[in-house]
């Protein structure tokens, strides 16, 4: 009796036909991203964030405040983009830098153009340049706006600007802000140089640049 249950079991482990005996094709199950130009983003393979996208996008708990120039609320990429807009200097008037960074951080994945890092996090962006397409701002100005995306509860500050000169009054803003614990990213620079731009120069600071 046992010899002949041992049998039947066998045989329902045995392949009943030829099909069955060869492997099938399994997926990886992950994210899918859809955008036509996420090809082009090499960052997101470097930085692995596209493997990170299989655990989250972000969330709406977290706060990044852009302190930079003014992002276009219009733009396809930044339609109904959870923000507050705050101008620190002069109008707000939609200039090509701001909205190229909100655009990287915060541009939605709706099947149109790029992919955005973290598209489901709030974005608070703080305008502090003169003026349309302008170049240059100030540290006190940009030191306000540190001040007023720490009280409007930024958990990351991003510095997609910089100088060579040192300033108290920026450097002790971002200082106070760390002890809150928010995040300060800058930029190292953009001239090529082996000096490190202030105020991403600063321990307190991390900084980044391009490969």
């Amino acid at each position: 009796m046992k010899k002949m249950m041992l049998v039947a079991a066998l045989a329902l482990l045995v392949p009943t036909s030829v099909d069955a005996a060869k492997p099938v094709v399994l997926e990886k199950h992950g994210y899918v991203v859809a955008e036509p130009r996420v090809g082009n983003q090499y960052y997101i393979k470097q930085t692995g964030t596209d493997l990170a996208w299989n655990t989250t996008r972000g969330a709406s708990d977290i706060v990044i405040a852009l302190i930079d120039s003014s992002a276009d609320r219009r733009h396809k990429e930044l339609y109904n983009v959870p923000r507050v807009v705050n101008s620190m200097k002069g109008p707000y008037s939609v200039d090509y830098h701001g909205t190229h960074t909100a655009g990287i951080m915060s541009g939605r994945h709706n099947k149109f153009g790029m992919a955005g890092l973290a598209p489901n996090v709030r974005y608070h962006f703080y305008n502090v340049f003169y003026g349309k397409n302008s170049e240059f701002t100030d540290s006190w100005t940009v030191a306000k706006a540190v001040d007023t995306a720490v009280a409007k509860g930024a958990n990351i500050i991003n510095l997609s600007l910089g100088g060579q000169d040192y300033d108290q009054v920026l450097a002790d803003s971002i200082r106070r802000a760390r002890t809150k614990g928010v995040i300060i990213v800058a930029s190292a620079g953009n001239d090529g140089e082996k000096t490190v731009s202030f105020p991403a120069n600063m321990k307190e600071v991390i900084a980044v640049g391009a490969i």
